[in-house]
């Protein structure tokens, strides 16, 4: 706000000349802050218990076959693979599905980012004894170990070198934490420097048979 404030000012004052790409520069500024006001509210209605969440039962593939579709363009103009795989075909799960997939969208736009070309981000969903458990990898270029505990803390980021504009507000993480959370599941992270990380998303199974009775 502060830069945003002194740039304007030189154009009022004359020292700078108006023009298109200034002002387009000043529209980008503007956004991010707005997205950037709008992640903290969500997240402080999270915290606060404001925000309602509407649980029924949803099929997993569904879910994850919506996400590979919307991501499909993305995928295919970095030169990146996207495998999905859900099995069985039948796995069913208590939860809200705008916020799952809010969830999911986040950790494979990160993977994708984290991704070079040529490489490959997965999106699996799979039982794990009484648990669903929804994972998202990638070959790119890992975190260090060091980060992994503190990566869905509200505000932190890895690389501090990297400005808010390239390398996000550092609150997606935290709201995907606390969605998860509200959800009834967890989510866990591993990584590997130079080879890539996974993020897991657990939720109890959803039994149906067990449902009616």
């Amino acid at each position: 706000l502060t830069n945003l404030q002194s740039h304007v000012e030189a154009v009022i004052d004359g020292i700078w000349e108006p023009s298109p790409e200034l002002f387009q520069g000043y529209r980008e500024e503007i956004l991010r802050l707005t997205r950037l006001v709008e992640q903290l509210q969500e997240l402080s209605n999270l915290e606060s218990g404001q925000i309602i969440l509407h649980l029924e039962p949803m099929s997993v593939a569904g879910l994850l076959e919506d996400i590979r579709l919307d991501f499909l363009a993305r995928f295919q103009n970095k030169g990146v693979a996207f495998e999905l795989d859900t099995t069985p075909e039948g796995l069913a799960m208590v939860c809200d599905q705008d916020r799952i997939k809010q969830c999911l969208t986040n950790l494979v736009s990160n993977a994708l980012r984290a991704t070079p070309e040529s490489g490959i981000v997965r999106l699996e969903g799979r039982q794990e004894k009484d648990l669903i458990q929804l994972s998202v990898s990638d070959t790119g270029e890992g975190i260090p170990e060091e980060h992994l505990s503190q990566l869905f803390e509200r505000f932190y980021r890895v690389d501090k070198a990297r400005s808010r504009k390239t390398g996000g507000s550092g609150l997606g993480l935290a709201i995907v934490r606390n969605l998860v959370q509200r959800n009834g599941g967890e989510i866990g992270v591993e990584s590997v420097l130079g080879q890539g990380s996974t993020f897991r998303v657990s939720f109890p199974i959803f039994d149906s048979e067990e449902e009616s009775q």
